[in-house]
């Protein structure tokens, strides 16, 4: 066998290694958490999930060296896709599945709507930054003025979420779907192609690969992921944070410091799926042993989940060059 041979094979054991090892890392913060609680909270399970998801949305988009600022307006947009298409065929007596057919589609909405942002944003209208919160935004409005025969207004139609009771079999089947769909992309030939794309697209391109091709199906599936996320929040007991406010966009740094503390790079390349989900849920519960701490809900937490985010991203991308 040749030195070169011998090489890759030690770089390939020692990768192995490395991500064995960052997982198990991982799960221990995750056991040393939990314990922490001697009664977890209401609803922890349902946000611990929902955050784990769109952590792996926000890994998808990572990998390809773009951003999506849009992923909590997906979130509110798959629950209202389905909320008002509930409202208009369920009627006094819902048929069988009714919930579930809505639930569906609300989540097939979102993936749209990534798709659509996916395609603005590669014709290069508008950055990353500022097309990935306005392009949903302008839709999750779009599909409430056009549909909503009431005269609520949006926060108001967003609080009613008790309209319907959600099967929580739907709840974890569809979030293990997709999660395992995630996983089959990642080692697919389009996760390699997303990760070269991220890498350099110049590169890609040389190589015969279509970046834009790779990040509109990375927004596509963050849109996905993003609507699934979005009908667990609704699902959690007690007030709702589905409401076009800011406990929901507080998650948001929280969020991308998932994906990055999973072992994904803010500057690209990268697509860990299982790292981005168990990183998604350690900020969950650091989340909430930071308001135990502090006693507060939302100011606090978000300020320190923010400082964390800055310091992990200049840690990154000092790393990548």
């Amino acid at each position: 066998m040749s030195q070169v041979e011998n090489s890759k094979r030690s770089l390939s054991s020692n990768s192995l290694g490395w991500y064995i090892t960052h997982k198990i890392v991982l799960l221990i913060i995750i056991f040393a958490a939990y314990t922490y609680f001697s009664v977890v909270p209401e609803g922890m399970v349902n946000t611990a999930i929902a955050i784990g998801l769109l952590a792996i949305a926000s890994a998808t988009v990572m990998a390809g060296r773009v951003i999506d600022l849009g992923l909590p307006i997906n979130c509110l947009l798959s629950f209202t896709i389905a909320k008002l298409i509930y409202t208009q065929i369920s009627g006094d007596t819902p048929g069988a599945y009714t919930t579930e057919i809505c639930l569906g589609l609300g989540i097939l909405g979102s993936g749209i709507t990534g798709l659509i942002t996916g395609k603005i944003l590669t014709r290069k209208y508008i950055p990353p930054y500022i097309g990935s919160f306005a392009v949903p935004l302008i839709i999750l409005y779009l599909v409430y003025l056009i549909f909503n025969n009431t005269s609520q207004s949006i926060n108001d139609f967003l609080s009613l979420r008790n309209i319907y009771e959600i099967n929580s079999t739907f709840l974890y089947l569809g979030a293990g779907i997709l999660g395992v769909l995630s996983l089959l992309i990642a080692s697919s030939k389009f996760g390699k192609n997303l990760r070269a794309t991220g890498s350099s697209a110049a590169a890609a391109a040389e190589a015969g690969i279509n970046p834009d091709c790779s990040i509109i199906m990375a927004y596509t599936l963050s849109g996905l992921l993003a609507g699934m996320a979005g009908i667990f929040l609704v699902d959690i007991p007690g007030d709702s944070i589905a409401t076009f406010s800011f406990p929901l966009f507080s998650w948001l740094p929280a969020v991308i410091l998932g994906a990055i503390i999973g072992g994904n790079k803010f500057s690209g390349g990268r697509f860990d799926v299982i790292g981005a989900f168990l990183g998604g849920i350690i900020t969950v519960l650091v989340s909430a042993i930071i308001a135990d701490f502090t006693g507060s809900e939302i100011q606090a937490k978000t300020v320190i989940l923010l400082v964390m985010l800055i310091l992990v991203m200049a840690t990154d991308m000092q790393r990548s060059r």
